[in-house]
Order: structure tokens, then C-alpha cells, then sequence
């Protein structure tokens, strides 16, 4: 009997181990009507084990700031739950915020989640479907489709790649664009260099941030040799993300804005592929 409870006791452990452990990081600036839409799609998230949110509010002008403050009071959420980082002075950059609070905040063995201040997560049950494929320590990073709001059109651009692009890290030249939910391990996003994270100006990037981020990381995925694992995976079969349109400030809603992003992408698809890794 007490050699059957220690084989059990042992097991259990193990199998603990092997569950993700998430962290929702929401990145925010000016986004006072959708904080309580945007923290209520989280706060409900069924995990197996315990997940922590870090919001960065990134020097708001308006109450964004305080409706999160509110927002964690209000339901007593401790800030083991929820962390709120305040900037005292803007970035302006979603990418920064993401950069320094993963490379701050976060352990390389836990899984970042992203989510826009204005965005939602589509229902109770995205942190579980992720565990379906981070419990497979081979899985690095995901990504999937999401539905526009108030439309409630998919976003039909983002779908996954073909075996020949992922075996040749031909992502950048490929028309695909992958995007939410974006979720990684954090020891991966550390290894993308900083410096690939900065625009032609040499700031980091502000528009078209998404791709600067991912490729590197889709590339780093690859199959290392003909029979090593692919290590990123496209969700297909569950919208995960319900992406705002409604925002004004959105970058894609000014014609000046669509033309910027396209030019910044246009640039990140013309360097050079990261190397595919062994390990994290």
C-alpha cells in the first residue's frame, strides 16, 4: 500500500508538472470603455492550474488607469492575480510593453497570452484549449483566427502554413499573416533579438509590431533536421480572439495608418530568417 501511494504521489507530480502555467498580458493605452469587457473575458478562464494576468496601462489620458485599479478592487483580486503596471510616462508601444514586462516579469517556463486593452478572449474556455497543446513540451508558441468585432466577420488572412514553407523558414515570403491569439513560451520571445525588434528609424516598432515578433519566433520553431518537430502551432479549430474594430485609435483605421503598416511589413518580410533551435 505504501509503495502503491508513493507511486501515485510521484505520478501526481509529474503530471503537475506538465501543466502550463499561463500568464495573460494585457497591454492597454486609452481603452477606458472596454476595461471591464476586456478584464471579464479573463477573470472566468478555467485553467488547471493557477494563471496570473499582468496589465500594462501604457500612460493612459484617460481613466483606463483608474477603471483597472477599480476593476481589481471591486472583485478583490489580489496582485498575485492581477498585477497592474502603470508607465508614469508613455511608450507608445505595444511591442516595448510586451518586451519588458515578459523579460521582467515573466519565467522563461510560463506561457504568455496576448491580449490588446480593447480586445477580448472569446470565451471560458481559451486558457483550456491552450493547455491541449502546451501540455506537449515540444509546443513553443500558437497562434490562430479570431472574429472581428462588431462585424463578427473571421478574419479569413491568418491561416496556417504549408509543410515546404515551415521545412524551409519561408514564412517571411509567404502571404500569410499569423496573428491572435498569439501565445509563447517565454523563454522563446527572449531570444529574439532586440535589435530586430527596431524599425528602419531604430525604434522599436509601433505599427506592424506583430510580424517583427512572431516571424523570428515561427522561424526559431522550424524543424531543426528532417525528423525534428515542428514547434509552433496554428489553432484552427477554435476561434480563441474577438479583435475590436471599434477602437478609433486602432492602427488600421486611418488610411495613413494602413500605409505604414504596410511599409513596415513590406520591411521585416525582406530580412534574413532566425535559425531554427534545438531546444529552449
Amino acid at each position: 500500500m505504501i509503495a502503491l501511494l508513493l507511486a501515485l504521489t510521484i505520478f501526481s507530480s509529474l503530471y503537475a508538472t506538465q501543466e502550463p502555467e499561463f500568464v495573460v498580458l494585457v497591454t492597454s493605452y486609452n481603452n477606458e470603455k472596454w476595461v471591464d469587457r476586456n478584464l471579464d473575458s479573463i477573470i472566468c478562464q478555467r485553467a488547471s492550474r493557477p494563471f496570473q494576468i499582468i496589465c500594462v496601462n501604457d500612460g493612459s489620458s484617460d481613466r483606463t488607469g483608474e477603471l483597472m485599479d477599480a476593476y481589481a478592487k471591486k472583485h478583490t483580486l489580489p496582485e498575485s492575480f492581477l498585477k497592474i503596471i502603470h508607465n508614469k510616462e508613455r511608450v507608445g508601444s505595444a511591442l516595448e510593453n510586451i518586451y519588458n514586462t515578459v523579460h521582467n516579469h515573466i519565467e522563461d517556463h510560463k506561457i504568455v497570452v496576448c491580449v490588446d486593452g480593447d480586445d477580448t478572449l472569446s470565451f471560458s474556455g481559451v486558457l483550456e484549449r491552450l493547455e491541449k497543446e502546451y501540455r506537449n513540451p515540444d509546443v513553443w508558441m500558437t497562434y490562430g483566427r479570431f472574429v472581428v468585432y462588431p462585424a463578427g466577420e473571421f478574419w479569413t488572412a491568418c491561416q496556417g502554413y504549408p509543410e515546404e514553407v515551415i521545412r524551409a523558414r519561408s514564412f517571411r515570403q509567404h502571404y500569410n499573416v499569423p496573428s491572435h491569439l498569439k501565445t509563447f513560451r517565454a523563454a522563446l520571445f527572449k531570444k529574439v533579438r532586440r535589435v530586430d525588434l527596431l524599425d528602419p528609424s531604430g525604434q522599436i516598432y509601433r505599427k506592424a509590431w506583430d510580424m517583427a515578433m512572431l516571424f523570428p519566433m515561427l522561424e526559431m520553431c522550424a524543424p531543426k533536421n528532417a525528423t525534428a518537430p515542428n514547434h509552433s502551432v496554428f489553432i484552427a479549430d477554435t476561434v480563441l480572439y474577438v479583435y475590436n474594430y471599434d477602437n478609433p485609435i486602432g492602427d488600421s483605421r486611418t488610411d495613413a495608418g494602413r500605409l505604414e503598416q504596410i511599409k513596415l511589413d513590406r520591411h521585416i518580410r525582406s530580412l534574413p530568417p532566425y535559425e531554427p533551435l534545438d531546444t529552449l
